[in-house]
C-alpha cells in the first residue's frame, strides 16, 4: 500500500512565501503609520489593535509553517474584534447601550 500525499494550494507565491504574508506585513506598515499619525488619542489603541493582527498573522506561516496557516483567520478575527470594541469604546457606544431610559 502507497502512502497517499494530500497537495495544498497555497495561493499565489512571491519568492519563497505566500503572497499574503508580503501583503498584511504591507497592510501593518500602513496601519502602523496611521497609528503615529493620530498620536496617543482615543483611537490610537484600536488601530494599533488591528495593525498587531496584521503582523501576527503575517509572522505564523514564516515562524511556524504552513502546518499553523489555519491560526491566521482567528488571530486576524480576534484582534479585528478587539479594534472594533476598542472603536466602540472611544466612540462610546457602550455608554449609550449602557445609559438607562427616564
Amino acid at each position: 500500500m502507497q502512502p497517499t500525499t494530500i497537495n495544498v494550494f497555497l495561493g499565489p507565491q512571491i519568492g519563497d512565501s505566500m503572497a499574503f504574508v508580503y501583503l498584511n506585513l504591507v497592510a501593518f506598515l500602513v496601519t502602523l503609520m496611521f497609528v503615529l499619525r493620530v498620536g496617543t488619542g482615543k483611537i490610537a489603541k484600536p488601530i494599533f489593535f488591528i495593525s498587531l493582527g496584521f503582523l501576527i498573522s503575517a509572522c505564523i506561516p514564516l515562524t511556524l509553517g504552513n502546518e499553523y496557516l489555519w491560526m491566521v483567520p482567528l488571530i486576524q478575527t480576534l484582534f479585528s474584534i478587539l479594534g472594533i470594541m476598542g472603536f466602540m469604546s472611544a466612540y462610546g457606544v457602550f455608554d449609550l447601550i449602557t445609559k438607562k431610559q427616564n
